[in-house]
């Protein structure tokens, strides 16, 4: 059983957001319907394939294996294609692979199947409607710790990465946490970015941002301005986080 046997499922809502956290994957309630799109948020799975509701779009944060062996990848990957996701977006820090620190050369080809792995790249997907496109940014890069592959030390290095962030993004996938949001370790450490903080600020179209990293960390917020915050770190068995965002253009913080 996982560590979240006896949280009680919790609803955070606004008019344009509703927000399921501590949800089994076969009691979240149902989708609201045409003007809205439903977004999935997993992150940590580390070689485990749980039960994942269903939704319009996926959204895996990192950290799909444990230690990056081929054979975890390629078990992870066949989980990840047998999800019903019309859309599956994957932002992985690229744990070593046969040697290779870029684990995009696994997604290659698998577009084709609605399955995106971004490296530092902008996506664009139509709502099931086609009444309104969603603009997505994937970053891959932790401060410095262990053997992912995208890390940066310095806070000048840290700007350089979240300059890449479009000025438009309206879904954010990192995987590391922004500074003081959900990012305190066991330890009592704060361990998330205070330069992916200080560029949130200036993202005034980012209406969910995703992320993991800290296992213990797990949760999600609606922020006074609407945006919504998750770390959807399953790790410790908590179950995956849904987001209904409705279809409206022109929205900002």
């Amino acid at each position: 059983m996982g560590d979240d046997e006896g949280l009680a499922p919790r609803v955070l809502s606004t008019q344009t957001v509703s927000v399921y956290l501590n949800f089994k994957p076969d009691a979240v309630p149902r989708h609201p319907g045409l003007g809205w799109t439903r977004f999935v948020c997993i992150s940590d799975t580390h070689s485990t394939t749980p039960r994942v509701p269903m939704g319009d779009v996926l959204l895996h944060a990192g950290d799909l294996s444990s230690w990056g062996k081929p054979s975890q990848m390629q078990k992870t990957l066949k989980w990840l294609r047998s999800l019903p996701h019309p859309v599956k977006v994957v932002c992985d820090e690229g744990r070593f692979v046969a040697g290779n620190h870029d684990v995009g050369f696994l997604f290659h080809g698998e577009e084709k199947e609605g399955m995106f792995y971004l490296q530092y790249q902008p996506l664009i997907i139509p709502t099931l409607n086609g009444g309104k496109l969603w603009r997505i940014f994937g970053s891959p890069a932790v401060p410095m710790h262990g053997a992912a592959a995208f890390n940066y030390k310095t806070p000048e290095e840290a700007a350089a990465v979240y300059s890449m962030i479009p000025p438009d993004v309206e879904i954010l996938i990192t995987h590391t946490p922004p500074h003081m949001i959900f990012d305190l370790t066991k330890h009592g450490r704060i361990a998330g970015c205070p330069t992916l903080l200080y560029k949130l600020n200036e993202l005034t179209q980012c209406r969910l941002h995703v992320f993991g990293h800290i296992h213990e960390s797990y949760g999600a917020m609606i922020t006074e301005y609407g945006r919504v915050m998750v770390n959807a770190a399953i790790t410790k068995g908590y179950p995956p986080i849904v987001v209904d965002l409705k279809d409206e253009t022109g929205w900002q913080v």
